[in-house]
């Protein structure tokens, strides 16, 4: 229990206004920090579930603590009444979209306690492509140099120092902390006793530039602001606003007509400062303009549901470490060990063998005498012959020297003309109780089984973890459990390192599965126009199927227990649609298909279906596929294991559409 004298070094103050699953991701994101912290929550009334996705991490935790706005009282007065609250010699004011990597706010205190003299310090603000954001260390947006900006001057002479403008992210990094005018207020680290000298957010601003206007009373008192590149968040920009980007924007014009007022006015001619603020408010509407003819003929609500957001392709934030997943990092533990992979020739087999590397040799259990080649793998590979559904077909050889069993063989497809497919149990259920027991006779050390979150039963209508009940509802889902038992059961019993790994739907180039049938449709214009349903689906991109693998024969933490890996985002069907459109140089039919009608001719094509004894194109399975929520969370892998995702459908579909153009 924490004692009620509780003095953390750092408090961590967010301001929350319907940000969805991003909330719980930020503050999870903040409590995995080894650093003696408190969490305050200030919540502005907000009408989605973010409070109670919130809820799902907090309860209990007396780190963190919630304060309910009875109305939306803007960002400065909400993040003033937690500051207000707040008992840490350090404050984080951090923007409720933001994720931190687990090193970065101790990397920040470190640089705040060797340059004492520095009030705030700013990070390295990342995109979620991994881009450096706009806005993250800047100059202070003076007259001068908004109208530089306005006639966009810095563009036309980019390399002039006479030109530049504000916005410094097109500038190198510097090597290490450096003073800066000003850094973004969805990442401010400030010192206590400077703030206290400085005074709190004014409160005649409802939301932006109120970081600027602080960053100007910090510097007048003759504090430094820090731009510290070595340490890193990714922020999801804008995700509280979309709702009603046009009042948003409203806001950041006049608070910047009110910085200009406060501080500048007395310093420029007068004609100066009016050009600048009529130059404001022409920039307003320009740029709303557009935003008021795209309400009125679509819905108010965003095409990217940012109660479905969370983190994916997020880099390693540690400091000064920005790359994305690497193989090598992870299977240097495999060195001097022979690993016998099963299905290695599939569509994640084939990567797995690629990222294992020609240092470890590799065996691989195949239907076929030979293996097709694995493009840019140079090791050899040892093809054992053999089927799962005729165990006599095994040959004794099979565990020669292996110490590591990677078990991905499995029967997916649907036989069109029976109900319950033998196969499934055939081979994913029986194949694999033969599998593991001759791996533990031979002193196999490792075993790995992926699994499917088939397994757990799909249609979920909140985000369910390994602790939520298995309810398979198909053939496939119901021998892929009883497998993950056997598996499980069997490495306890006979002290062998064991893990089950359960996946969804798996995307990226070389995927022969439904996304890329979905792809050629929507291109030859085969596709009905999707509505929006907000459902929730979860997704991986077989690059981190591949890290969850390797981290789980690697890592002992990993034995005796399942992992759910997705890429840290749910995505809804219409998303996903639009996105391939967007894509493909399409446009989103302004007409869409009504739900009503997807869920008559399902019902429909279940009836042609029991008359014709096969199942039809489209018929209820399809339509829950489409509309139904299946959603799960890897928080147990990333804890753990330290499993990052590294990509997102999003990132991933350039090349996905690439490797689809080149194959027409």
């Amino acid at each position: 229990m924490m004692s009620s004298e509780f003095s953390p070094l750092l408090s961590v103050v967010i301001v929350n206004y319907n940000s969805g699953e991003l909330l719980r991701q930020s503050v999870n994101s903040v409590l995995d920090t080894p650093l003696s912290l408190e969490v305050i929550v200030s919540d502005n009334n907000s009408s989605d579930t973010s409070l109670d996705r919130l809820a799902e991490i907090s309860d209990g935790d007396k780190r963190v603590q919630l304060i309910r706005n009875e109305d939306n009282y803007g960002f400065a007065v909400a993040a003033n009444k937690a500051i207000l609250k707040s008992k840490g010699k350090y404050i984080l004011l951090l923007n409720p979209d933001c994720i931190v990597g687990k090193d970065t706010l101790m990397h920040m205190i470190d640089v705040m306690k060797d340059y004492p003299n520095a009030g705030m310090a700013g990070c390295l603000i990342l995109n979620p492509d991994g881009t450096e954001q706009v806005g993250c260390r800047r100059l202070i947006p003076t007259p001068y140099r908004s109208l530089k900006r306005a006639l966009n001057l810095d563009r036309i002479f980019r390399k002039h120092p006479r030109f530049q403008s504000f916005n410094m992210s097109g500038t190198p990094l510097p090597e290490g902390p450096v003073s800066t005018e000003a850094i973004s207020g969805a990442f401010m680290c400030i010192r206590r006793s400077v703030l206290d000298e400085i005074g709190l957010l004014d409160e005649k601003y409802f939301l932006h530039c109120e970081d600027l206007d602080w960053c100007m009373r910090f510097r007048n008192a003759g504090k430094d602001i820090l731009f510290v590149p070595e340490a890193s968040a990714v922020h999801y920009q804008g995700t509280c606003s979309k709702s009603n980007p046009v009042k948003v924007l409203w806001y950041k014009h006049i608070g910047m007509v009110i910085f200009y007022r406060k501080f500048l006015r007395e310093r420029y001619p007068l004609p100066l400062m009016f050009l600048v603020i009529m130059s404001v408010w022409a920039r307003f509407a320009i740029l709303s303009l557009p935003l008021l003819i795209k309400a009125t003929f679509t819905r108010s609500r965003s095409e990217k549901d940012v109660s479905n957001v969370a983190i994916g392709s997020v880099p390693d934030l540690s400091p000064g470490n920005n790359k994305l997943f690497d193989p090598e990092s992870i299977n240097k533990d495999l060195l001097g060990e022979r690993v016998l992979v099963t299905g290695g020739s599939g569509f994640i087999g084939s990567r797995l063998i690629k990222a294992i590397g020609k240092k470890t040799p590799v065996s691989v259990l195949s239907r076929n005498e030979t293996l097709p080649a694995i493009q840019g793998y140079e090791g050899v590979i040892d093809v054992i012959q053999g089927d799962l559904a005729v165990h006599e077909s095994m040959p004794e050889r099979m565990f020669e020297n292996v110490d590591s069993v990677i078990h991905l063989a499995s029967y997916v497809h649907k036989n069109k003309d029976k109900e319950v497919d033998e196969n499934h149990f055939t081979i994913t259920e029986d194949g694999t109780r033969y599998l593991i027991r001759k791996a533990v006779e031979a002193g196999v050390k490792k075993f790995v089984y992926v699994s499917s979150v088939k397994a757990m039963g799909e249609n979920t209508d909140t985000i369910a973890d390994e602790k939520t009940g298995c309810k398979p509802e198909s053939p496939y889902g119901i021998s892929k459990l009883t497998a993950e038992k056997l598996v499980l059961e069997l490495g306890k019993e006979h002290g062998v390192h064991v893990c089950v790994l359960r996946l969804p739907m798996v995307y990226g180039e070389g995927n022969k599965g439904n996304l890329p049938k979905m792809i050629a449709q929507i291109d030859r214009r085969r596709f009905p126009p999707l509505p929006q349903t907000h459902n929730k689906r979860s997704m991986v991109h077989v690059d981190d199927v591949v890290q969850a693998i390797l981290l789980s024969i690697t890592r002992e933490e990993a034995n005796g227990n399942v992992y759910i890996v997705t890429d840290g985002n749910s995505y809804s069907t219409y998303q996903i649609y639009a996105e391939i459109v967007k894509s493909l140089k399409g446009k989103i039919p302004f007409l869409k298909v009504p739900v009503i009608v997807f869920r008559i001719l399902s019902k429909l094509g279940d009836q042609i279906g029991k008359m014709s004894g096969r199942p039809f194109l489209f018929n209820s399975d399809v339509f829950r596929k489409l509309f139904d929520s299946a959603y799960y969370s890897s928080d147990k892998i990333q804890r753990e294991l330290g499993y990052k995702p590294s990509r997102t459908f999003y990132s991933a579909l350039p090349d996905m559409i690439e490797e689809y153009r080149k194959c027409q």
